[in-house]
């Protein structure tokens, strides 16, 4: 069963430092949060008139908007940013940075995360300021926790728990300890995981007043003890974390909770061949811890719904599947899977909604900025006709020059940027598909590092096909990233084949522009239509050279050769036609003439033994842009 495991460096975000945005000290006569605070604060910045609380008001703004619309944080905090560098401030530009940093790390932007952090921290150090240095390498070490590169987490937190040690600072160290324990955990380094949680505590309780992290940090060690299958002292901890959520009326916290106590009463139910443990103090039939888990996790459940964390009403409902199929209710069992389903459905859904939501604020954010330029505009030719004039005809100018340009475009060019929009619209709900279900079946076999792999990796590949759909071209390295992700993932979900990729010192050592997604059709067509059939001990080598204006590029797999290939898909795709090679083909071609080139851009090589086919060599003659 999975259990709910809370993490802290989302809220640690919040107070990393005594000079983040929420400890600004702003004529605000209010105690407000989320919409409202923005309201009252915008409203405040349209008569706000001193730069010091203009800067801080604008950070706070920030800040605010970080988990409504990330785009629009950054366009406040990158105000205050430029205020602070008009005014030579360090201090708050430090916190400009930080609060950049925050909404892209909320965005799951984790490089662009990175980089605002590292230019928070180098100002921190500048000015040396302590408490903003622990900051700063607290929130590198947030990013690093979600990208699941734990050894450089546990670097930058326990250097700022140095820090926060060193000036006395214990709610910060609390929060550490904390994160620290959590990243122990998912290194399943169990020891090492309470015992950082349980100095969480104790710092916690030597301060007094902060019960929330007590009671969250209790519930970590109920995991732990959970994933060490001690469930009597997993329970003991989920009951002390539940009893603290009620008094604080924690309804969020108290779903989980409640839901991790059923997932733990579901499991001192079954020995370790999963046969129900008898109860010699019930009636024969039933079962009391049984029964108690299903009450739990409904409780977990029904409380999820209510404060509207779809995660946990996914989870809690696979719980009480696997309960109510124990118990031989096979008809609850079924409606708790149609919720637990729909719920998962509308988690995908959720997160799409939020990502198609910061692509129109972003698209906000661009027509705001191009209003604000007009205006600009307009002020400079009140000011100086002459210049407005000039501005004008250069303008103009420069807008003859591109349509002029253009017009000159060959044909070629367009074909060739509408078939890659075609392959894109083909490739991404076809992989999406097979990719979300591969999930599924992880998580439906309780694989759930496996399947935490397999999503975050799904993950940084949709944001390298978002990052690269609007190019026309783009550095070899980085289409080469791409293709690696995307090779990991097939082999992470059919584990049949071994692969490497030879590239040449000549083409890695300059910066080579190609374009994109133009060598995956050829590699997907080797693993899906070459190696699957064959089965095992697939082999898949692509290598790259430069050779003179163009990279030859060769996809070679060891599979049942094109013949027998061809074969095999006519049987069993009767009707069905794959574009893939054929638009990446054409796309060449098209490219290729537009560079004046000669001979076929795509060669097939098939490779036979002693009249056995032993698989195909691709070579691609791919133009340098």
């Amino acid at each position: 069963m999975k259990a709910y495991y809370f993490n802290f460096f989302f809220c640690f975000i919040l107070f990393a430092s005594a000079d983040t945005p929420c400890s600004a000290q702003v004529p605000i006569k209010t105690k407000l949060s989320g919409k409202q605070l923005v309201d009252s604060l915008q409203k405040e910045l349209l008569t706000m008139k001193d730069d010091s609380n203009k800067v801080k008001v604008l950070d706070l703004l920030g800040f605010e908007y970080r988990n409504i619309k990330p785009y629009e944080g950054i366009r406040y905090a990158q105000q205050a940013l430029d205020l602070s560098e008009q005014l030579g401030w360090n201090k708050e530009l430090a916190q400009a940075n930080n609060c950049i940093g925050t909404n892209y790390h909320h965005m799951s932007d984790y490089p662009k995360a990175l980089e605002y952090y590292f230019k928070a921290l180098r100002l921190q150090e500048d000015i040396k300021n302590k408490n903003g240095i622990a900051g700063a390498l607290s929130n590198i070490g947030n990013v690093y926790l979600s990208e699941h590169n734990y050894p450089k987490a546990l670097d930058y937190y326990f250097r700022a728990l140095k820090i926060n040690e060193e000036i006395g600072n214990k709610k910060h160290t609390a929060v550490n300890l904390g994160n620290i324990g959590i990243v122990y955990y998912y290194q399943d380094k169990y020891p090492q995981a309470l015992e950082y949680d349980q100095k969480a505590i104790k710092l916690f309780e030597e301060m007094g007043g902060n019960e929330e992290g007590i009671a969250r940090n209790l519930s970590n060690i109920s995991v732990v003890y959970q994933t060490e299958k001690n469930y009597s002292k997993s329970l003991e901890y989920n009951f002390k974390a539940l009893k603290i959520d009620e008094s604080l009326n924690n309804l969020y916290d108290m779903a989980a909770v409640l839901g991790n106590i059923g997932n733990a009463y579901f499991a001192t139910t079954q020995d370790s061949n999963g046969i129900i443990k008898p109860d010699s103090l019930i009636p024969a039939g039933k079962n009391t811890r049984l029964l108690k888990s299903i009450a739990y996790l409904k409780k977990g459940v029904s409380m999820s719904k209510d404060v509207g964390d779809l995660d946990g009403v996914s989870v809690y409902s696979l719980g009480l599947v696997k309960a109510y199929k124990t118990l031989g209710d096979y008809k609850a069992a079924l409606e708790s899977y149609e919720l637990y389903t729909a719920s998962k459905d509308s988690v995908f859904s959720s997160d799409n909604n939020i990502k198609i939501a910061n692509l129109e604020t972003k698209r906000e954010l661009e027509l705001k900025d191009k209003q604000i330029l007009l205006d600009k505009l307009e002020i400079k030719k009140k000011q100086n006709e002459r210049i407005f004039f000039i501005s004008v005809i250069l303008l103009l100018l420069a807008v003859i020059a591109i349509v002029f340009r253009n017009l000159k475009l060959s044909v070629a060019k367009e074909l060739s940027e509408n078939k890659l929009n075609a392959f894109q619209a083909r490739m991404n709900p076809h992989f999406i598909f097979n990719a979300l279900n591969s999930i599924q079946s992880l998580m439906l076999q309780n694989e759930t590092l496996l399947s935490i792999k397999y999503l975050s990796g799904f993950s940084k590949l949709m944001r390298q096909i978002l990052d690269n759909s609007s190019k026309s071209r783009v550095l070899i390295d980085t289409e080469m990233e791409m293709l690696r992700t995307y090779i990991e993932l097939e082999q992470l979900r059919f584990n049949c084949f071994a692969w490497k990729v030879d590239i040449a010192g000549n083409t890695a050592k300059n910066n080579l522009y190609v374009p994109p997604m133009i060598i995956q059709p050829f590699v997907e067509n080797a693993i899906v239509h070459g190696i699957l059939p064959k089965g095992k001990d697939g082999m898949l080598t692509i290598s790259l050279e430069r050779d003179n204006g163009h990279i030859l590029c060769i996809v070679e797999d060891n599979g049942i050769g094109r013949q027998r290939s061809y074969e095999l898909n006519r049987e069993k795709h009767k009707g069905h036609e794959s574009h893939g090679i054929d638009i990446a083909t054409k796309r060449l071609t098209l490219l290729k003439g537009k560079k004046n080139g000669a001979g076929n851009s795509v060669i097939y090589v098939d490779k036979i033994e002693n009249n056995i086919p032993t698989g195909t060599k691709v070579i691609i003659q791919i133009p340098i842009l």
